[in-house]
């Protein structure tokens, strides 16, 4: 934010030359894209960005002006982001917000839905209240220690190599994640096209069809990266199908 418009402007076209890379993990093209379009949310938006779909700049272009309103959604997420208890760093405030929004409203709300779904409980050791305040005393520079993904949790992997051994304990970090660029691209793109299309979601619901299908059709032939934004829409449509209908 501190650098002039004309410098952010012409690194975003530096991005937008960058290949789309939807088969990656984190492809880097997004991450830079999120990173700028977020930069420009402003303080305390800017970390809570990372958890929004469709950000300020893309809502008059997907959705319709009679739905959109003055209510932002990741408000008092940001609002927690902005928030400095005394003698608190940035990285703790962050880390504070994250506890209290991000955490419950996704992470562990999936979490909860899938294992009840079947049939199964889940422990999360790591979020012990004992555990959580300790780790909150820490001094940031124990915490993220350097960014080489090997020196991140440096405590925690220094505990784990005395009882598994280095290569566990060092390996690199892995997710549990959903291909979701290419089931939008292949496997679920007719049942997208399918669902964003049939009414009364097209004509009642919020969002702009013209929009959205190009948009769609953009991430088919891999010009643009929106995986998990259509794949927001497809739910959304489906449930709007299944409940309002």
């Amino acid at each position: 934010r501190r650098l002039p418009a004309f410098v952010r402007q012409r690194l975003q076209r530096m991005i937008a030359l960058l290949p789309v890379g939807t088969q990656q993990r984190y492809p880097v093209r997004q991450l830079l894209e999120r990173f700028c379009l977020g930069s420009e949310c402003g303080p305390g938006f800017d970390h809570a960005s990372w958890r929004a779909q469709v950000f300020p700049q893309m809502r008059t272009h997907l959705i319709k002006s009679d739905w959109l309103s003055t209510f932002e959604p990741l408000e008092v997420y940001a609002h927690l982001c902005q928030k400095r208890l005394k003698h608190s760093s940035l990285l703790k405030s962050l880390l504070r917000a994250d506890l209290h929004f991000y955490l419950p409203s996704d992470i562990l709300a999936k979490t909860d839905r899938v294992c009840m779904r079947h049939g199964l409980e889940a422990r999360v050791p790591f979020l012990d209240p004992q555990l959580v305040e300790f780790c909150l005393t820490l001094p940031d520079s124990m915490l993220i220690p350097g960014w080489a993904p090997h020196r991140r949790k440096s405590i925690l992997r220094k505990f784990l190599a005395q009882r598994t051994g280095t290569p566990i304990a060092y390996r690199p970090k892995r997710g549990f994640n959903v291909p979701v660029s290419r089931l939008m691209q292949r496997e679920l793109y007719p049942l997208l096209m399918d669902a964003l299309g049939s009414e009364p979601f097209k004509s009642e619901g919020p969002m702009r069809w013209k929009a959205v299908e190009n948009l769609a059709k953009q991430h088919r032939v891999g010009t643009v990266d929106a995986g998990h934004l259509l794949y927001s829409l497809l739910s959304l449509a489906v449930w709007w199908r299944t409940w309002v209908c």
